[in-house]
């Protein structure tokens, strides 16, 4: 081995995921991202254990230092896991799931009314027709 130049051996450490927690009611997008320590090509999946190989989802920003992807489609009261795998450079590519989990909080707000018309105070007449009772 090449002390100078020391080979490869090691899958990208993954860190700062992101977003977590519980987001806002109303959240529809979010942007998916993460750290590793060295420059990768990162991927992700809604399912756990997939090899990195298999994975159906290549970030859109990836292959530096920075992974991100917008995520679209959420919806009031989900949670969500996405599993992100990575392969550096030299081929190297993790076996473990990194996991970044969300939710997006229940809209608890209720529904507010307001009738426009008629006015307030105005006078409605109309005649009323009986349907036959039987």
């Amino acid at each position: 081995v090449n002390v100078s130049n020391p080979v490869d051996a090691t899958a990208p450490l993954r860190f700062n995921g992101a977003p977590s927690g519980v987001l806002p009611a109303g959240t529809t997008a979010t942007t998916l991202s993460l750290n590793t320590d060295e420059n990768a090509i990162c991927k992700y999946s809604t399912s756990s254990g997939i090899g990195y190989s298999s994975m159906p989802n290549t970030f859109s920003t990836t292959g530096g230092t920075s992974h991100s992807q917008v995520i679209t489609g959420l919806v009031d009261g989900t949670s969500y896991n996405f599993y992100v795998k990575c392969q550096d450079l030299s081929g190297n590519a993790n076996t473990d799931d990194f996991a970044v989990s969300f939710s997006v909080a229940s809209d608890t707000t209720p529904p507010s009314v307001s009738i426009t018309s008629p006015t307030t105070k105005a006078t409605v007449s109309a005649a009323i027709k009986r349907s036959p009772v039987f």
